[in-house]
């Protein structure tokens, strides 16, 4: 039986480099077939074909949707899938890229168990391509609870079924931030998840560039996750929902603190900390919140060198 073809959605803003190294990724995987699906807006001339092109990719190796003025990831992620005919689903930022066996592992692991969506751990790499951190999840089968606590990575990591993309509605076009979250627990409400528990994509994130604009969506998309997901009937699980709401101010402070908002981030973190007091890493952020840049700059550096020689 041949295998379900898979299709790989790409959004992207005018980051060339960071493209290639995304679709070049996609190219490496073990698994066939797949179906390279970018979406390309914010710029007035589209440039993903020619930039393909250069790249040695034939016109018929993937399909390019572009968007002169930009929609927001969660509208440009819904269009590509329009344009795709594959029964899986995968998703890759631009900026980041997977490991050569990761779409293969996760479909052997989707046959095994019959679940319609499967995550993988992912490294966290700076700008120069440094470790930062290792996530791997370790979640199986009913996922509410863990998910509403934020225990999957982005989206870079997991494969879901178009059925189940479908049946959830894609991702809340309405939603300001965390989208990604936003559309997993939904999932999870339905579906029953799986995982490959090791480290099968690059995360790369810039945490020396600031947005002045982050905090501000951040606690508007918290708020909207919060009137969202925790309504009264979820008091029988009350406890995930503190954990919840806890993981969002959590976010929402520490967007404001890598943005030298710093009385924002305390205020954010105290009302973590009345959520679910029970997370260690909010007394560190809250130290943090105290000290300004020099100290956060000091705490930034010795955890990529604790990291470093973890690894090395």
């Amino acid at each position: 039986m041949q295998n379900p073809t898979v299709s790989a959605i790409i959004p992207t803003m005018d980051r060339p480099r960071e493209l290639l190294r995304a679709v070049e990724s996609v190219r490496d995987q073990t698994y066939e077939p797949i179906e390279l699906v970018v979406i390309e807006e914010g710029v007035t001339e589209p440039q993903v074909p020619a930039l393909l092109a250069d790249a040695g990719f034939d016109s018929t190796e993937f399909r390019h949707v572009f968007n002169e003025e930009p929609t927001g990831v969660e509208v440009a992620r819904n269009q590509a899938v329009a344009h795709s005919s594959g029964e899986y689903l995968a998703f890759l930022d631009d900026d980041d890229e997977w490991y050569p066996t990761k779409i293969e592992k996760q479909l052997s692991r989707i046959r095994e168990t019959g679940c319609d969506v499967c995550y993988t751990g992912a490294e966290r790499r700076g700008p120069d391509g440094d470790l930062r951190a290792t996530a791997i999840p370790d979640v199986e089968g009913d996922a509410r609870s863990r998910t509403l606590a934020g225990a999957i990575i982005g989206p870079s990591v997991f494969v879901v079924s178009r059925d189940g993309f479908e049946t959830v509605g894609g991702f809340d076009e309405e939603i300001p931030f965390w989208e990604d979250w936003d559309f997993l627990y939904r999932l999870s409400e339905r579906y029953r998840f799986t995982g490959v528990h090791e480290p099968l994509a690059k995360i790369h994130t810039d945490a020396d560039v600031r947005r002045s604009d982050a905090p501000d969506l951040a606690e508007r998309g918290g708020r909207y996750l919060i009137d969202k997901h925790c309504p009264i009937d979820h008091e029988r699980q009350r406890f995930a929902t503190r954990r919840f709401k806890s993981r969002v101010w959590n976010g929402v402070g520490r967007s404001a603190l890598m943005n030298g908002r710093y009385s924002d981030a305390r205020a954010f973190f105290a009302r973590a900390v009345l959520e679910w007091p029970f997370d260690r890493s909010l007394l560190l952020y809250g130290a943090l919140s105290y000290g300004g840049d020099p100290v956060l700059q000091t705490a930034q550096t010795v955890k990529r060198g604790v990291v470093g020689m973890v690894h090395d």
